[in-house]
């Protein structure tokens, strides 16, 4: 891992977990997540970039007569073409770094969900994140009936809503955007570092699951999960003192965990094998 990227990030997840998630802005958070595995990357840049195309969001919407979500939807899908792509490579991590996203237009649902979110904010069209099973939304602050899929760059209808609930419950489903709040900026990272971890464990391409750990940690310390996870990987790569440091923190957080028993059975297979300074 970059030190300098994991220092940045450690003190913006210091910032993110406290109370005052309004001083960090979603862009800049984001494109640090994507310098975790692109050292070289400028969030100056596309910063810039996401100004240019909110500035034109904006001069569309004071010239136009229309709703403005309806607008910046076509604005974004139709004019600009943001939207998913067929067939979709989810192996592609690119899909999720917001540089990458910028640039071909395309990627995961939430990563198309942050452009939505800071381009409204730069056209002055308040909008937020919403975290649904299998699909990241984004819905109009002012008006919760008004859902936007920017996967397909459409407006979604109360009935889509209900079945993409149903379709996950089981069973009966309404919906009720009382009960649905806003993803907070440390929610979308920790799910986009979520969806980075899948993707990397599916590759098998272990130093990044570890390096998607730690900084999921960095915003949930106590994800006794993750530990888990983590430890596991230290223990494939052989590295036997971090894999012991990950187990013994998973049981003291979840102690009744059912991997709980085979945690500790690990534990002691891996103390015989761990060296002995003398």
């Amino acid at each position: 891992m970059n030190r300098p990227t994991l220092e940045r990030f450690e003190i913006l997840a210091e910032v993110l977990n406290s109370d005052q998630d309004d001083s960090v802005q979603l862009d800049a958070a984001v494109l640090e997540l994507a310098a975790v595995f692109v050292p070289e990357l400028r969030p100056e840049v596309w910063i810039a970039r996401l100004d240019e195309i909110g500035h034109e969001a904006a001069a569309l919407l004071r010239a136009g007569n229309g709703p403005p979500v309806p607008q910046l939807i076509d604005f974004l899908a139709r004019d600009q073409g943001y939207f998913g792509r067929e067939p979709f490579v989810f192996e592609d991590p690119n899909n999720s770094f917001l540089n990458e996203v910028l640039v071909r237009r395309t990627g995961l649902p939430i990563a198309l969900a942050v452009v939505y979110l800071e381009v409204g904010r730069r056209a002055g069209v308040a909008l937020e994140g919403l975290a649904f099973p299998g699909r990241f939304l984004v819905r109009a602050t002012d008006d919760s009936s008004l859902i936007i899929d920017p996967f397909v760059g459409e407006l979604v209808s109360t009935p889509g809503i209900e079945t993409m609930l149903v379709d996950f419950a089981n069973g009966d489903a309404r919906y009720d955007p009382r009960v649905i709040p806003p993803s907070s900026k440390r929610e979308i990272l920790h799910r986009m570092l979520n969806n980075l971890k899948q993707l990397y464990v599916h590759t098998k391409a272990w130093e990044h699951v570890l390096a998607c750990c730690t900084h999921i940690l960095l915003l949930a310390p106590d994800s006794a999960s993750e530990y888990y996870i983590r430890g596991s990987v230290y223990e494939s790569l052989e590295c036997v003192p971090a894999a012991i440091a990950d187990y013994e923190r998973f049981l003291g957080l979840a102690p009744q965990d059912p991997n709980s028993k085979a945690v500790q059975a690990k534990l002691v297979a891996l103390r015989r094998v761990q060296p002995t300074v003398h």
